[in-house]
Parts: structure tokens; C-alpha cells; sequence
């Protein structure tokens, strides 16, 4: 009881005590109405105090009535009547009081931790206006089933979701499989086609450099034989002697044979390269296409891997 029953012990040292409403979440238009009687107390207030009392009462406590935040478990506002007396004063809380909380929980407390004249607190008549706590409780019951339903849908959803990503990954794993054991013989195949191709190319390289050192060696004979045939052109053109014409003209023709034989050798040069070439241009499409497959079976084998890390996290659902 916030009054003693014996009037002439009420003003005396007494158990603090707080007179607790139901809890109660604002809103915009919830108003709180208290009718008291009794002391005014000493304390003018208690905001930012622990919302809890214990031991005796003193000259210098608080008789009143203060809202107390849940949350955090103190008193955030608190009212007490304008003058001690026997006459009745109503303590209101008005929505602008409360704007701050609305959509918090609080409770209506009446306190009485003060003794003395008029050490005592009366409170006979509560109103409060605006959303009831039963109301409040069941729009919070409804809110949160509301929430379990979405995150119930949304956890079934990822679980759709795990499951094709397992489908998926089992079907790359087939098709890694398949592809691995279809192109190994492929590849091993390439393998010794290129082997091949590498050591004909090094063949035709070889008779390259030796048709063009011939070539070179001709060409140099020929450039010789050149300058000898100018030089015997002009003893041609002033010779008389038929033996010595003779012998002119056999010189002559032994030249022309020789440019004949570097023409050849010319040409057999011009198509070792043309081999050549051709071989390199085969081993790097042979190339290309071992580097081909080896992208083909990597991109196989890290699309598995990536699709593995994303089937590892899926959820479990129970019921």
C-alpha cells in the first residue's frame, strides 16, 4: 500500500516502494492520467534514475509518479503534485511528453521513498488513453509472425536455390569426366603429332642452313666466274687466234652452266623454306589447339570448384 492504514505511523520511516503499472508500448496518442492525494514529497524528480528502490524511506526522497523506460530500466520522466494536502491532483503524461517514446515499451510508476509530513501517496484513479497493452501485444505477436513467415519463405528459397546449384555442379562433374576421358586420347595424340611436327621442322631447318651455305658458296663461285667471263669477253672480242677463241667460248659455256646450277640450287633453297614454313605454321596450330584444350579442361575444372564453395553453404531447415 502506498498509505499506511494507521495515520498516525504513515509519516514515519517506512519501506520505499513503487506501485507498477502492466507494461505498455506508445504510441502517437497515449495520454496518462493519475489522480493522487498526499505529500509532495522532497525530491523533485527522479529522470535518469534506475527504475528500482530498496531499503527504508528518507526525508529527501521522492513521492510521485514517473514513466519508466523498459529498455534500458530507468525513469525517463516523473511528476509529483503541486503541494502536499488532502485535496485531489491529477498528474498527466501527454503525448507530447511521450512523442519520444512512442513505439517503446514503458510502465506507469508510483513511487514513495520519502517520510515526514505528509510522507505518503495516494493514488486512486489511473486513465490511459491510446492504444491498450493487449492491443499493442498482439500488433507485436503479428509483426514477428509475420517476419518468421518471410524468413521461413526467404530460407526455402535458398534452399531451392542450394539444391539446383547441386544439380548443377553434378552435371559439370559428369561433363568434366566425360570431356577428360574423351580428350585424353585427343590429347595424347596432339602431344605426339607435335613431337612429330617439331622434329620435321628442326629436319627442314637443317637443310636450309646447308642449301643456303651451298647457295652462298655458289654465288660466290658464280660471282667469280662472272668477272673471269667479262674479262675473257673482251679478250674474246680482240682475240685472232682460234685456238685461243676456242678456249674462250669453252670458259664461256662452263659459266653458264654454273649459272644454271645456282638457279637450281636457288629454287631448292626457295622450297626448303616454303617446307619450313609450312611445318611452323602446323606446329603452331598444333600448339594452339593443345592450349585450346588445356583452357577447356581448366575453365571445366574451376567453374566445379567455384560451384562446390557455393553448395557448401546451404542451409538446413528443421520442420
Amino acid at each position: 500500500s502506498m498509505s499506511a492504514a494507521d495515520k498516525d505511523k504513515r509519516d514515519k520511516s517506512h519501506p520505499s516502494a513503487i506501485l507498477r503499472s502492466q507494461c505498455i508500448v506508445v504510441v502517437p496518442n497515449t495520454r496518462f492520467h493519475i489522480i493522487v492525494t498526499g505529500g509532495k514529497g522532497f525530491a523533485e524528480s527522479v529522470a535518469g534514475c534506475r527504475a528500482s528502490v530498496n531499503g527504508q524511506t528518507s526525508e529527501k526522497g521522492f513521492l510521485g509518479v514517473a514513466i519508466h523506460l523498459v529498455s534500458d530500466g530507468k525513469w525517463v520522466l516523473s511528476k509529483r503534485r503541486s503541494s502536499s494536502g488532502i485535496k485531489p491532483e491529477t498528474l498527466s503524461f501527454t503525448s507530447d511528453d511521450l512523442a519520444a517514446y512512442v513505439g517503446q515499451t514503458v510502465t506507469v510508476d508510483v513511487i514513495d521513498t520519502c517520510h515526514g509530513k505528509w510522507g505518503w501517496i495516494y493514488a486512486s484513479s489511473f486513465l490511459i488513453q491510446g492504444t491498450c497493452p493487449a492491443a499493442a501485444l498482439g500488433a507485436e505477436v503479428q509483426r514477428a509472425k509475420d517476419q518468421l513467415a518471410a524468413e521461413k519463405e526467404r530460407a526455402d528459397g535458398l534452399a531451392e536455390t542450394a539444391r539446383a546449384e547441386q544439380t548443377r555442379s553434378a552435371n559439370l562433374m559428369a561433363q568434366l569426366t566425360r570431356l577428360s576421358e574423351g580428350e585424353a586420347s585427343d590429347g595424347q595424340t596432339d602431344a605426339a603429332k607435335t613431337v612429330a611436327l617439331q622434329a620435321r621442322v628442326a629436319e627442314l631447318e637443317a637443310m636450309l642452313a646447308a642449301s643456303e651455305l651451298q647457295a652462298k658458296k655458289a654465288q660466290h663461285a658464280v660471282e667469280e666466274l662472272q668477272k673471269q667471263a667479262a674479262a675473257r669477253n673482251k679478250d674474246l672480242a680482240t682475240a685472232t687466234d682460234p685456238g685461243q677463241v676456242e678456249e674462250l667460248k669453252d670458259e664461256s659455256q662452263r659459266i653458264r652452266e654454273l649459272q644454271a646450277k645456282l638457279a637450281q640450287s636457288e629454287r631448292s633453297c626457295s622450297s626448303v623454306k616454303e617446307a619450313a614454313s609450312r611445318a611452323a605454321d602446323q606446329l603452331q596450330e598444333q600448339a594452339l589447339r593443345m592450349r585450346e584444350l588445356e583452357l577447356r579442361l581448366g575453365e571445366g575444372q574451376g567453374g566445379l570448384k567455384s560451384k562446390k564453395l557455393v553448395s557448401r553453404g546451404t542451409p538446413t531447415l528443421i520442420g
